[in-house]
């Protein structure tokens, strides 16, 4: 190292610095020290003291330790820089379920799921199959000339209709909006990992669809085909007609697929890190709160519309039946379906929001009593309050009426379908 002769009119600052250093010999060791063993093994800087004058005194790990330590008595106006040669050594990369874990949400909806389309395959008996083509026969064998009859199959067919042009507007709005919030949430790489989950879950969904169809399970014939059968076995509707349904039916069936794959992936995303790392923790909550709720909205009107579309095409056939027993007994039929896959979506609700809810009020909590200690926030609690975080009952009512919506539709669907065969 190269020394540097101390001009006199120097030497009352370099009293007050040796002063200085000396007090922080210690320090300066334990910098070298842990600069030697892998703290900061990189061509870089890791220790710089600032003075008028800059001189690099080392790029030894062991010169420096030394010259750090015997250099005190004579340091006046130098620059102290420690640059080590070695490469900075990796800190422990974060895992995948560190990074991904929000992935983790999927888990219980796709289980619910799963488990009700078994449970619905296990009631399913072959005598059900039957069933259509009798309640065709029955509808065909009555008078279908009689005005009444025509304008009661007017409102059935018309009310089916109305139920599919609410049901592709919903589906359509919640595609678009869980689209822009996992494009909001993600980027790069990560990115990349939800759209091949998503082609997955889609993919898996549109065989389980075909599957579906060419082994006439109870998905296919209990729901699809009950009411086509039917309706094809009545002789009222050309063929022409029936073919425009059943392309209707194709395509709210593949959406019914790949949307709800969608709000699955965006109610997941809404526990995704921010994409800043700079960025206002209280204020990423606060955004990631608002998109649950309006995933939680937009998914819960795709699946209410749903079922409404899937009573009212269950109960067309119902409207054709003269025989108030008959009518009453399908009604009662149409409406076991319904409840059931209302049911399993309310739960599917359940496990996508509920956890995520109670996660983002947890951190919004802890992150709350941080800023209000930091003194970033007066009250902590009336701040949880108006950025909608409270976990009361009151507050989270509205949230409770979007939960049980889809369990709500079915008899809901029922008592205004009713009115049609009055």
């Amino acid at each position: 190292m190269e020394h540097t002769q101390v001009p006199d009119q120097t030497r009352m600052c370099r009293k007050s610095a040796i002063s200085v250093l000396c007090l922080r010999r210690g320090s300066f060791a334990e910098v070298a020290t842990k600069a030697g063993s892998g703290f900061a093994q990189a061509g870089r800087h890791v220790a710089t003291l600032t003075y008028p004058r800059v001189k690099r005194v080392s790029r030894s790990r062991h010169t420096c330790h030394s010259t750090l330590c015997t250099m005190i008595p004579i340091l006046t106006l130098h620059t102290i820089s420690v640059t080590l040669d070695n490469p900075m050594p990796k800190f422990s990369s974060p895992t995948f379920l560190t990074k991904h874990g929000y992935l983790l949400l999927l888990i219980p909806t796709i289980f619910v799921y799963v488990l009700a389309t078994i449970l619905f395959e296990l009631g399913f008996t072959t005598k059900i199959v039957e069933l259509p083509a009798a309640i065709g026969a029955q509808i065909a064998s009555q008078d279908l000339s009689k005005l009444t009859f025509k304008l009661v199959e007017m409102k059935t067919r018309y009310i089916w209709f109305a139920t599919t042009v609410v049901h592709l507007v919903i589906t359509i709005y919640a595609a678009a909006l869980c689209s822009i919030i996992i494009y909001r949430s993600h980027s790069g790489k990560r990115l990349v990992i939800i759209e091949a989950i998503g082609s997955v879950l889609i993919i898996l969904g549109l065989a389980s669809l075909i599957y579906s169809a060419m082994t006439r399970n109870a998905m296919f014939e209990l729901i699809y085909n009950f009411s086509f059968s039917a309706l094809t076995t009545t002789g009222l509707y050309q063929e022409t007609f029936l073919s425009h349904v059943d392309r209707l039916l194709t395509l709210a069936n593949t959406l019914a697929v790949i949307v709800p794959c969608m709000v699955l992936l965006a109610a997941s995303s809404t526990l995704a890190p921010s994409l800043k790392p700079n960025h206002n923790d209280l204020a990423h909550l606060t955004t990631q709160m608002r998109h649950l709720k309006g995933v939680l909205n937009a998914g819960s009107a795709l699946l209410v519309s749903g079922i409404l579309h899937m009573s009212a095409w269950l109960r067309w056939p119902v409207g054709l039946l003269h025989d108030p027993t008959e009518q009453s007994a399908l009604s009662g039929a149409v409406l076991s379906i319904t409840m059931f896959w209302g049911a399993t979506f309310t739960v599917m609700l359940i496990t996508t929001y509920g956890p995520a809810s109670s996660y983002l009020s947890s951190q919004a909590r802890h992150i709350a009593e941080q800023a209000y200690h930091a003194g970033t926030i007066q009250d902590p609690q009336r701040w949880l309050h108006d950025n909608n975080f409270s976990k009361s009952l009151g507050e989270q009512l509205p949230q409770i009426g979007v939960i049980l919506g889809p369990v709500l539709a079915g008899p809901i669907g029922s008592f205004l379908m009713s009115h049609v065969s009055s």
